[in-house]
């Protein structure tokens, strides 16, 4: 009976990882790894009583590891969306003329184009700097080699 039940719990492991495969996101990777290993350690136990306890006890641990495991494999990294304070203090490019007091200006910040307005009319292709950021709109100053203030928001 652990034999068959081991092996069911493999299977049922190795059915979600390959689920996971399908569907990538990390969801049903840790529990398929654990089933696995849990499924491995029932095989192995002749006792039954032994390889409940055994099962029980190895759940957290290897849970634990596998989660460990799996963010060696993949580390945290910077989120992809920038957030408005993180743009304050950029330099960018006015792709579309600025105009006061609208947003239908466009400066690019690295490789993304965002809605901008400033003080001043700023032609295309001037350089700007980032001085405060409201939703996906950025208020802007033209660089004229020397520092331009950050605004709180």
């Amino acid at each position: 009976m652990d034999l068959t039940l081991g092996l069911g719990l493999i299977i049922v492991g190795i059915v979600l990882l390959f689920v996971e495969m399908s569907t990538p996101g990390f969801f049903i990777a840790i529990p398929g790894t654990v089933l696995i290993v849990v499924g491995i350690v029932i095989s192995l136990v002749n006792d039954p009583v032994l390889a409940l306890g055994l099962s029980v006890v190895a759940i957290i641990p290897v849970t634990a590891g596998t989660i460990m495991f799996y963010r060696k494999l993949s580390p945290e990294m910077d989120p992809m969306t920038p957030s408005k304070d993180s743009l304050l203090g950029k330099n960018a490019i006015v792709t579309v003329p600025i105009k006061p007091d609208t947003i239908r200006g466009k400066v690019k910040i690295e490789n993304t184009i965002w809605s901008a307005t400033a003080k001043d009319e700023i032609e295309e292709g001037a350089k700007v700097v980032v001085v405060a950021s409201k939703g996906v709109h950025v208020t802007v100053e033209r660089v004229q080699g020397r520092k331009v203030r950050r605004k709180a928001d």
